[in-house]
């Protein structure tokens, strides 16, 4: 009977050991999305109707003081689709083509840890 009761006990202690190293890996993986901001590059562009221009996103800095790169795969997006369109999209970097306006429009980026990032892109 008793060695029941310790292998009972060894077999709870390494349970909870297992248990606690996962929840501290899994909250390590996790960033911290309300202190880390993503960088864009060109933050604002002038370019002509039908021309095209490439974003590039940067790492950014956590709450620690380290820098990090975005969490792939990153989601572009625009708000005014009739004044252009991310056209094509690869790692940190995207394609903006415009349309055949003038107007503005701004390039939302955001990556898989939900950070964004903004540009404002003058079509004239």
């Amino acid at each position: 009977m008793k060695t029941w009761a310790g292998i009972g006990s060894v077999i709870a202690i390494v349970g909870a050991t297992l248990a606690g190293t996962m929840l501290f890996v899994g909250c390590e993986d996790a960033p911290d999305a309300s202190t880390a901001i993503l960088l864009i590059s060109p933050t604002r562009a002038e370019i002509r109707p039908r021309e095209t221009i490439q974003f590039t996103v940067g790492g950014f800095t956590n709450a620690n003081g380290t820098v990090e790169q975005p969490y792939l795969p990153l989601r572009w997006d625009v708000s005014d689709a009739a004044v252009g369109a991310i056209t094509d999209a690869t790692g940190v970097t995207a394609i903006y083509q415009a349309a055949d306006v003038q107007g503005n429009n701004t390039v939302t980026v955001r990556d898989k840890a939900d950070r964004t990032a903004g540009a404002i892109v003058i079509q004239q």
